[in-house]
């Protein structure tokens, strides 16, 4: 167990080693998909998919872990999420090119919009909305990548609705999953029947000196 347990260490160093320029040249700035491709390409390809999504999380983990100072009033928020969004394209490249999984973008996404702000939650979601047509291609319902994609956005919804000032955010967010299952899908169907309590009406009291006085007192008055 032990041998096993170094031989992967071992092999997630020499991938990270392998992808290190691709990492540097998405810390030095904007990179387009078509280096990103030639770079992913380009790495060994003794490693398996699961080396390759270790090593990912890890470092955009490490990447998030940062979030407080790099939104510190003073700092340069978005520098912090142009990082995080390079790192995401970096995975949504290697789940295009076969090298892992595709379900590995919303198997990323899952694990960061469970550590960040929702300040920063907005922003990842934006880089959702932009890549779409590529997040959700061949996707099947009911399978790995589409369960991914609705516990995730889901959970999200959950928490943000709870915060009460994001109303916007929760609609981006509803009319997404609207864009990607059809009305009929099993997860926005109340197959239970199930409603939630009756809403009863609070009997606030009126002021005394708004309620009408009979004739007679008027005409003394």
């Amino acid at each position: 167990m032990a041998f096993l347990l170094d031989l992967h260490v071992d092999t997630v160093a020499r991938l990270h080693h392998a992808l290190a320029p691709v990492l540097a040249a998405l810390d030095s700035g904007p990179v387009d998909a078509a280096t990103v491709d030639s770079l992913v390409l380009a790495t060994k390809p003794d490693a398996t998919p699961l080396h390759y999504e270790v090593l990912i999380r890890r470092d955009l983990l490490d990447i998030a872990s940062t979030e407080g100072p790099a939104t510190a009033h003073g700092a340069n928020p978005d520098a912090y999420y142009a990082r995080i969004c390079r790192r995401l394209d970096l995975a949504l490249a290697l789940s295009e090119k076969d090298v892992c999984d595709d379900s590995l973008p919303w198997a990323v996404l899952e694990d960061l919009l469970k550590s960040q702000t929702v300040t920063t939650c907005s922003h990842i979601f934006a880089w959702i909305e932009h890549n779409a047509p590529r997040l959700t291609r061949n996707m099947v319902p009911n399978k790995s990548k589409a369960l991914l994609l609705l516990r995730t956005l889901n959970d999200l919804l959950r928490r943000v609705s709870k915060t009460g000032t994001t109303t916007t955010f929760c609609g981006r967010i509803l009319l997404f999953l609207s864009s990607v299952f059809e009305l009929g899908e099993r997860s926005g169907v109340n197959l239970r029947g199930e409603y939630g309590p009756e809403w009863e009406s609070v009997q606030k009291p009126l002021d005394a000196s708004l309620e009408p006085q009979p004739a007679d007192e008027k005409r003394d008055g």
